[in-house]
């Protein structure tokens, strides 16, 4: 009997380990530290990282290879830290290189690393895994250019909060395509974000409000919530909105369809959040949740089987799996985090992994967690004496 119990207890902790979703990473700007924060709950978890000279941080993204990079605004650096553990690991790019000086936002794409450089009022690329110096991408009308993202089409677009504008440049050549937001109701906008709707999603810090603006137009929709002194936002994995509060010090929530506040995500001064700024979500290939700039995610990190080890689409190998090598559907995250809603349940690759993706695009666990827990259930129940 003790041993069907072990056995049951093992299942139950492999069922809520397949419910677990990906952490929270928040710069804590005036304590000088990254933050982690439980994916689902706001739970604070420990800081992530710190130290080597970490000076007021601010931009986050995880690289290629796993590591966390974090713009160091004071000490005017790029530093890396180790994507498991959150040792510091090197100074990835020195003070001065590239002319890099007041780093805010920064983001990878492909085997490039993208600064916004606000001293400068411009974004330069520096070469991933090298720190080398690449290009000044894009220049033009920005003043205090602090966070950008990729739109669905490509294009990068900048908030510009001094002049109250957001700026659109090409993806590709970095070519000034003009202000794509400006005036009112739009005042001091920080942190952006493309919703799986393809709507752009605003800070708007002086009007305090998150306002939502057409994604191929930049023509105003609506006020989607009002939010006192936000500065970051991101998306939640259900689909939901999350904001930063730098009055509160605190991280807040709001219904993804209706802007409604569910209240606060992350209590205020959670694991001593002072002054929150930049907020990101790790996406883990393997995981099988399709996050980000993920194509697809089968819950493995194997090739052959339809979605690569860096969670890319492939054609499946010959016999690769249970039945046919063929690839089943797939979701694909856009750049900057918008995913795409892919609707009900639906088998992955004829595995059996029941997943769904949420309104944020990303797919959430439910099928194999709660199979696990039927299962262990109906083991217990069958070893009671008299049990049928």
């Amino acid at each position: 009997m003790r041993t069907w119990i072990v056995l049951f207890i093992i299942g139950m902790a492999s069922s809520l380990a397949g419910l677990a979703q990906a952490s929270l990473y928040v710069s804590s700007e005036k304590t000088h530290q990254v933050l982690r924060y439980h994916g689902s709950t706001g739970q604070f978890i420990d800081a992530f990282a710190e130290g080597g000279g970490l000076d007021y941080p601010e931009g986050l993204s995880f690289g290629p290879e796993g590591d966390l990079y974090v713009a160091s605004y004071f000490s005017n650096q790029i530093l890396r830290y180790d994507g498991e553990t959150g040792a510091f690991k090197e100074v990835f790019v020195d003070a001065g290189v590239g002319d890099l000086e007041c780093p805010v936002g920064i983001g990878f794409r492909g085997d490039l690393l993208y600064v916004s450089n606000r001293c400068t009022e411009s974004v330069i690329r520096f070469r991933a895994g090298t720190g080398e110096f690449v290009d000044v991408f894009a220049t033009g009308g920005l003043q205090f250019a602090d966070w950008f993202v990729w739109g669905p089409d490509g294009d990068m677009f900048i908030s510009s909060r001094v002049n109250d504008t957001v700026k659109r440049f090409d993806g590709e050549t970095g070519a000034d395509k003009g202000t794509f937001i400006s005036g009112v109701p739009l005042d001091f906008p920080q942190g952006l974000a493309f919703g799986a709707d393809g709507r752009l999603y605003v800070v708007s810090s002086e009007s305090d409000q998150i306002l939502r603006f057409n994604g191929d137009t930049g023509a105003f929709i609506d006020v989607f919530a009002t939010h006192s002194r936000g500065f970051g936002i991101a998306f939640h994995h259900s689909g939901d909105v999350l904001a930063g509060n730098i009055l509160t010090h605190s991280i807040n929530r709001f219904d993804g369809e209706t802007g409604e506040s569910l209240g606060v995500f992350a209590e205020p001064k959670s694991g001593g959040l002072t002054t929150p700024t930049f907020m990101v979500t790790r996406t883990i290939c393997g995981d099988q949740l399709v996050e980000d700039d993920e194509e697809c995610d089968d819950g493995n990190v194997v090739d052959g089987d339809g979605c690569s080890a860096s969670c890319e689409t492939e054609e499946a190998s010959v016999g690769s799996g249970p039945g046919s090598g063929g690839s089943g559907p797939v979701g694909a995250g856009g750049a900057g985090g918008s995913g795409v809603d892919l609707g009900d349940e639906f088998d992955i690759y004829g595995r059996g992994c029941s997943c769904r993706v949420g309104p944020g695009g990303q797919r959430e666990r439910g099928g194999l967690a709660l199979l696990g827990l039927l299962l262990g259930l109906v083991i217990v129940r069958k070893q009671r004496p008299g049990a049928a």
